[in-house]
């Protein structure tokens, strides 16, 4: 005999409300996504910060630098500095390793030892670019544009409101807007979500894709009024009305770690990526022969033969390297040679019967995005030396 048995229906909504643990309205989104792309979008499976370095772990070139007085990067990589027409600026620029907020022993401090003179077109920022072919799939300059939320760490002596903006590689599209920091010298976390937009240009390429920047003291032609702030504007802004000006201030800074840009509205915890990775991202932009050790002290730290060294074969005015880099660049790097021995930019260490000589470098020809191939010294290496040399290689953005 056969037996059948029936069950009512039941409302999965209504049994889902039922739980002690409820569904939240971003477990809804997931459960309505149509598609296994829709939930990834919304998941943020795979590399979610477009940031490299946001945890400011990584500084090749240097841990501290004093008295500096033009924009470079000169110490945390990819963050680098934007300084023009600021008087007698001067400031100190450093990787801390210590008094970080919790997850975060390394920051990023921008401290002022000789305070800016401003001028109206004065610009003076902590800044990251955006490689182009990071941010492909923001479609930012269309009508589906998707809109980004931005979240870091921030600390300083300064308090009030500090500004923030993302601007497009010719800088003819900003957004402006401000963040609070209400009391000194205490971490405080924020979080700002950079609505897509769907005009302007933006490079989908190894060029510039989003400048952004963090104020310390930009004068009034950068600045927008209080009705223009957290929107899209035609123009070239920093800054708002009420924004602070910690390079104006004796020993003013602003310290910074944990940036984190990703898809979305919401800011998701950090994504703490393997050393060895950020590394390799790092070096797309810039590598040394020498780090841990930094330019200035190398020499003093390391000796001659632990360099990269090789011996030539024929007196020749482009001596063969064949140094591939130890990451493909971004495009074809600029090239510092450093002699091995006595850490002089611009010479090489080398040793021919016995004897050591320094022997200058006159140009670099045919570098590529993956290897140097010569290095020409008007035929100074005889054949049969042995030549020690370190290098540094810059395709910054």
């Amino acid at each position: 005999m056969t037996t059948y048995a029936n069950k009512d229906g039941i409302l999965l909504r209504e049994k889902l409300n039922e739980l002690d643990k409820r569904v939240t309205p971003a477990g809804y989104d997931i459960m309505r996504a149509e598609t296994r792309y829709d939930q990834h979008e919304l998941l943020g499976i795979g590399r979610r910060n477009l940031i490299i370095n946001g945890d400011m772990r990584i500084a090749q070139r240097s841990t501290s630098e004093n008295g500096l007085t033009t924009q470079a990067y000169t110490t945390v990589d990819r963050f680098g500095y934007n300084m023009h027409n600021n008087g007698s600026c001067q400031r100190t620029d450093s990787q801390e390793s210590s008094g970080g907020p919790p997850g975060f022993p390394y920051s990023k401090k921008m401290l002022f030892t000789s305070t800016q003179t401003t001028n109206s077109d004065s610009r003076n920022q902590i800044r990251y670019m955006v490689e182009g072919y990071d941010m492909g799939g923001l479609a930012w300059g269309t009508d589906r544009a998707k809109d980004v939320t931005i979240s870091f760490w921030a600390k300083s002596n300064v308090t009030g409101y500090h500004a923030f903006s993302a601007i497009n590689q010719s800088e003819t599209h900003s957004f402006v807007t401000d963040y609070s920091i209400p009391t000194k010298d205490e971490w405080h976390h924020i979080k700002i979500t950079i609505p897509g937009p769907n005009v302007a240009s933006w490079n989908d390429n190894e060029a510039i894709g989003i400048r952004l920047a963090w104020d310390l003291g930009s004068g009034p032609n950068f600045a927008v009024s209080a009705g223009q702030r957290n929107m899209w504007l035609s123009g070239w802004y920093y800054r708002t009305s009420r924004s602070v000006f910690p390079a104006l201030v004796a020993n003013g800074y602003l310290q910074l770690t944990g940036v984190q840009l990703e898809i979305g509205r919401e800011a998701t915890p950090f994504e703490h990526r393997p050393i060895g990775q950020e590394l390799r991202l790092c070096r797309r932009y810039y590598e040394t022969s020498f780090w841990p050790y930094n330019i200035t002290n190398f020499a003093s730290s390391m000796d001659y033969y632990d360099a990269i060294q090789f011996r030539q074969t024929a007196t020749t005015n482009d001596v063969k390297t064949l140094i591939n880099w130890m990451e493909t660049k971004r495009n074809n790097p600029n090239v510092t040679w450093y002699n091995a021995s006595s850490g002089a930019a611009g010479t090489l260490y080398v040793i021919t019967s016995g004897s050591g000589t320094n022997v200058p470098v006159n140009s670099t020809p045919g570098v590529t995005p993956n290897y140097n191939p010569y290095i020409n010294t008007n035929g100074n290496i005889s054949d049969g030396a042995t030549v020690y040399l370190h290098y540094a290689a810059y395709a910054e953005l």
